[in-house]
């Protein structure tokens, strides 16, 4: 059973962290992560995603390893798509990805 924490909203969705799958290797954090759309995407008809991501706290970058779209709220209904990606990107002060960074990076 997934321990999922609200860690932010932004005017489009909310972006959870499951709690009980933070790893910790030195400056890098390894979560799942949970995001439920507030509407559903007319396009690809996704109401939420199940990521697996990698956070360097040491300088502020975050990688998507993968990623699954769902046409429910929480992961749940049809997966409607799957991918992997693995480049990392720098994440941008004042943005609901760096409350994510800072939410798990602080964890010892």
């Amino acid at each position: 059973m997934a321990d999922w924490y609200l860690v932010s909203e932004t005017e489009y969705d909310y972006l959870y962290v499951d709690t009980g799958t933070i790893k910790i290797d030195g400056q890098f954090r390894t979560i799942w992560g949970l995001s439920e759309l507030k509407k559903l995407n007319p396009e690809t008809h996704a109401q939420s995603s199940h990521h697996l991501k990698e956070f360097n706290c040491s300088k502020n970058m975050e990688r998507i390893l993968s990623i699954t779209t769902y046409s429910e709220k929480n992961a749940e209904g049809d997966a409607l798509g799957s991918l992997s990606f693995g480049n990392w990107k720098k994440v941008r002060a004042n943005t609901a990805a760096r409350e994510v960074l800072n939410f798990v990076c602080n964890m010892r």
